[in-house]
């Protein structure tokens, strides 16, 4: 057996794991979003269809983000040890 304080800095650990997998998507998501404002910006007449693409996956993404919002990061590191 195992003790307490083991147990808990090893789901420490595994939770440490998924923060930094959690602020490295953070970090690639900033970078992605500050070069396609920039291109957005600089399009001209491709605006419309960027425009287009945009809705549709703003509708393909926003359910995806608000069925995980609410999970805590408990359940998380669970599902990122199996």
């Amino acid at each position: 057996m195992e003790p307490m304080n083991a147990g808990a800095s090893r789901a420490k650990k595994e939770l440490k794991h998924l923060k930094v997998l959690r602020m490295a998507v953070i970090y690639m998501m900033m970078c992605v979003l500050n070069m396609y404002e920039y291109a957005k910006k600089n399009l001209g007449p491709l605006r419309s269809v960027v425009w287009t693409v945009e809705v549709a996956m703003i509708n393909i993404v926003a359910p995806i983000y608000w069925r995980f919002k609410g999970v805590p990061d408990d359940f998380l590191g669970l599902l990122n040890t199996k």
